[in-house]
């Protein structure tokens, strides 16, 4: 486990705290990753869950045990109200929602330990990883991290969205691989660097060097 009491040398499960960059880019944004690519899948993904996935039994099942409503369960807001109302004749099924998002989803899923790939394919389609695999990758990490900082009481807190959408229970998370490890180690030490300022150039040595011609 990471040692919180020691930053500048950081384990975890035997691994090397700070390997090679390049083992990580995967991880990160890629140069080659194209938003305006990625944003038609997410959108397949959106219309999917909306206009066919959340009038499923089972996904409904699954929504009311991890506590979590469905778009159609949600009182619209006045404004898509009555947008809705002028614009009676469109026929897409997202466009009778104001607005869906599936971060809360893939929230909710990942704390409850669902983010499984059958559950997935359900819930956003088949092409599931191409819409919300980046988001999924991100909040497993989220969920690492807010685990780690806070411990159970912060994390449960941290993902309940809304009173009545309290989570139920927290769950370990689950198919950890060393890679996930390794990543999330990799962030931290350098999230813990920024809050320590040591950012840019400045270092350690560099610090230290200041502290003596203070004195």
């Amino acid at each position: 486990m990471l040692d919180g009491n020691h930053r500048g040398n950081r384990q975890l499960h035997g691994h090397n705290p700070h390997p090679n960059h390049d083992h990580f880019a995967s991880a990160q944004a890629p140069s080659h990753f194209d938003v305006m690519e990625w944003y038609p899948a997410y959108q397949q993904c959106i219309q999917f869950f909306v206009g066919h996935a959340q009038n499923l039994y089972p996904v409904q099942a699954l929504a009311a045990f991890i506590n979590i409503r469905l778009p159609n369960q949600r009182p619209p807001p006045p404004t898509a109200l009555n947008s809705r109302i002028s614009n009676a004749s469109m026929s897409s099924d997202i466009g009778s929602y104001d607005w869906v998002s599936l971060h809360p989803y893939l929230r909710r899923l990942v704390a409850t330990g669902f983010d499984k790939p059958d559950i997935m394919a359900g819930w956003f389609g088949e092409k599931w990883q191409e819409g919300v695999g980046r988001l999924l990758e991100q909040e497993r990490i989220n969920y690492l991290f807010t685990a780690k900082s806070g411990g159970w009481e912060k994390t449960k807190r941290n993902y309940d969205s809304v009173s009545d959408e309290a989570i139920p229970y927290l769950q370990q998370l689950s198919r950890v691989t060393d890679r996930e490890l390794d990543i999330a180690d990799h962030k931290w030490s350098k999230w813990l660097a920024m809050e320590d300022w040591m950012l840019a150039s400045r270092s350690v040595e560099d610090d230290e060097h200041d502290t003596m011609r203070h004195h």
